[in-house]
């Protein structure tokens, strides 16, 4: 990832500043790669497609993979629940068309005989710490819409920048990104409310700006005056980072995940929002500090913002990974905080049973002013980008 322009030593926190559309903007479907020599991986010989993925006129969009050595290629598309059998062509060709797709960014990967493939036409493909996929935009234009929230348009652009840091609370070197809006100026007077926004597991600190695209969603929002300008501090939501390397589910032992997410909390509160407040020109009080995540965030968001009300004024779950809420041994009082506490998942995502429209019944039967949002969608990114459309907007206003 280029676009590095300066990088300086800030009271012990390195910093890289990076221009948004250059490290973490909308990046285009690259012109396909003149063929190569072919590969071998896994015993099966990958010749390099030069054809990426054709979008229609209605927004549907042919897959092309080209093969002749293998018996089955399938496509798996996060808009889709199951993966799907691609249909073999001649010349050892497979392709799928699917149904319209309506405009947004999609993850993709092939299935070759029961071995996952990014797309070898394209460069997109998406950060992830266990697993990879390729990213596909199906723009606004295909389909005569306007640009979406998410694709790069010709508006005044913030600032991201890169932040490393050594925590003593986990022991471990890393990271954190830091939105700043279009005019911020560092040496100036102006002071802005602060978003902590925290990625789902498997993700790392870009998650949100490298696949989730939260940096254009707040260009074009501010731009299009449906804001308020703010800061957005995107950090590493791993209190405990073996979680990545257990043998099972961390979300199946309850005393890992919640030493993963009492660590979290210790190293945002007394690490990360300390620096913030040094290093940038920040709004304090509950009235102007927000706290949103998605999955393992989003139950992490839960858990310190609540925890918090004199902290977080407004307190966002997305698609939250189980949460114990009902546990004695939480010692968590729920309660709406000071602002607003919004709460959304996806109509098809295995969480929206058992944890969310659980938690949304607990919540009503306490009396705790909790505003519910359900979608159609699964647990992925095509949801959460939309959500941060919905809950931006109520943030900060009048503030």
């Amino acid at each position: 990832m280029g676009g590095m322009k300066s990088s300086s030593l800030c009271r012990g926190f390195v910093v890289a500043v990076v221009p948004l559309l250059a490290a973490h903007g909308a990046r285009q479907q690259a012109a396909a790669p003149a063929p190569s020599a072919p590969t071998v991986v896994h015993n099966i010989t990958m010749h390099r497609s030069p054809q990426l993925p054709e979008i229609h006129s209605d927004g549907s969009v042919t897959f092309t993979f080209t093969e002749p050595n293998v018996q089955e290629v399938k496509l798996e598309l996060d808009a889709m629940l199951q993966p799907v059998a691609m249909v073999p062509q001649s010349g050892g060709v497979w392709s799928y068309t699917t149904v319209p797709l309506k405009p947004a960014i999609y993850s993709y990967h092939y299935i070759v005989d029961g071995y996952d493939f990014v797309d070898p036409a394209s460069v997109d493909v998406t950060s992830n710490l266990l697993y990879h996929s390729t990213e596909l935009l199906v723009p606004g234009s295909a389909v005569g819409l306007p640009p979406q929230p998410w694709e790069h348009t010709d508006v005044p652009h913030g600032v991201v920048a890169h932040h490393f840091y050594h925590s003593r609370v986990i022991g471990d070197d890393r990271d954190y990104f830091v939105y700043t809006p279009p005019g911020y100026d560092p040496r100036g007077k102006k002071k802005y409310p602060v978003l902590y926004l925290l990625h789902g597991y498997s993700d790392s600190a870009e998650g949100w700006t490298a696949v989730g695209r939260a940096n254009l969603i707040f260009d074009n929002l501010l731009a299009a005056g449906k804001v308020e300008p703010m800061l957005v501090v995107m950090t590493l939501g791993y209190g405990d980072p073996k979680i990545l390397h257990s043998k099972e589910s961390p979300f199946d032992q309850p005393k890992v995940i919640a030493g993963n997410y009492n660590k979290y909390t210790d190293a945002l509160l007394t690490e990360v929002m300390p620096a913030i407040g040094r290093e940038y020109l920040v709004k304090t009080g509950a009235n102007n500090t927000a706290i949103a995540g998605l999955s393992m965030g989003g139950a992490e968001s839960l858990y310190t913002g609540v925890a918090h009300p004199e902290i977080f004024g407004y307190v966002v779950s997305l698609s939250a990974a189980p949460v114990e809420f009902q546990n004695p041994a939480k010692q968590l009082e729920w309660r709406a905080p000071r602002e607003l506490l919004w709460l959304a998942c996806g109509e098809q995502d295995p969480l929206v049973g058992a944890a969310n429209r659980a938690l949304d019944q607990y919540l009503k039967a306490q009396g705790v002013d909790a505003k519910f949002t359900w979608t159609q969608g699964a647990h992925t990114w095509l949801v959460w980008r939309e959500n941060v459309v919905a809950f931006a907007p109520l943030l900060f206003r009048g503030k």
